[in-house]
């Protein structure tokens, strides 16, 4: 008897403390297999500090280029893409957003500022550098789109296509092109294509992000791509009112020097959606 007594203060706290790590364990059993993080839905079209209405285009992979362009066209090989899940905006940046950014900044105003045939508050600014146009996205938060983010934006969700709204040759209702006007007309004067964005072909050429290498689609990264890492010109995409109907193919590509600043040119913005 005196001996158990020497031995039970021992034993109790050991007993004791398996217990405890059993309850700890099993507590951590309930964590590890609790419900996880819920996704929250991102908004199918935001309001940027612009202004601007933005849509967004969803992550997955989309083919860029045109398998049928000749072989030594500038938007071969047609390739896939992934792309992480953006917003850009659903229509150029017009005039009078235009003219905020240059109130905020006091930056130099854009050639054809003047120029009653190209001011109209709703029309797209013109006269802007590529780097005018930068400037501007980073004052509103944003990027200029890559030449990828525009061309899916493009394609409207319609893989083949071969113009913004389908395959369907161009026309007045759906494009402001082949110089049937000498300016442009106000943004949204046409119908939007299937995920609501507004002038993707015609209207004005738009600065994308990307320098332009013509054999860039040769060695293009397969996700997310940026374009060369230098280069003399910058992309632009989607034709102008001055342009046939070529110009508008979602594939086409064109490039500038980026300092170039005419009549037929603007832009429109994009953002990461996370």
């Amino acid at each position: 008897m005196k001996r158990a007594r020497r031995v039970l203060p021992i034993v109790l706290p050991f007993l004791a403390a398996l217990v405890l790590a059993a309850i700890w364990i099993g507590c951590g059993d309930d964590i590890t297999n609790g419900p996880g993080p819920v996704d929250v839905p991102l908004d199918p079209k935001i309001r940027s500090s612009d202004g601007a209405i933005m849509v967004l285009i969803d992550e997955g992979v989309f083919t860029m280029g045109d398998p049928d362009a000749p072989a030594r066209a500038d938007n071969r090989p047609a390739h896939a893409v992934a792309l992480s899940a953006f917003y850009i905006d659903e229509a150029e940046v017009t005039n009078s957003q235009y003219a905020a950014f240059l109130t905020a900044t006091k930056r130099a105003a854009p050639k054809f500022w003047n120029d009653d045939r190209y001011n109209g508050p709703n029309q797209p600014v013109v006269g802007v550098t590529w780097s005018d146009a930068s400037a501007y996205a980073r004052w509103a938060g944003k990027t200029l789109p890559t030449e990828a983010q525009w061309e899916k934006a493009a394609r409207g969700g319609i893989a083949g296509a071969r113009y913004p709204w389908g395959n369907a040759a161009p026309s007045g209702t759906n494009a402001i092109f082949g110089a049937t006007r000498a300016t442009p007309a106000d943004v949204k004067s046409t119908t939007p294509n299937a995920l609501g964005i507004f002038d993707m072909g015609g209207n004005v050429w738009e600065w994308c992000a990307d320098y332009y290498d013509a054999t860039y689609y040769n060695i293009s990264p397969d996700q997310d791509p940026r374009g060369p890492l230098a280069g003399a010109t910058r992309v632009q995409r989607g034709g102008s009112y001055a342009s046939d109907a070529s110009a508008l193919e979602v594939s086409q590509r064109s490039h500038q020097d980026p300092a170039e600043a005419n009549a037929v040119t603007g832009f429109r913005c994009a953002k990461s959606a996370f």
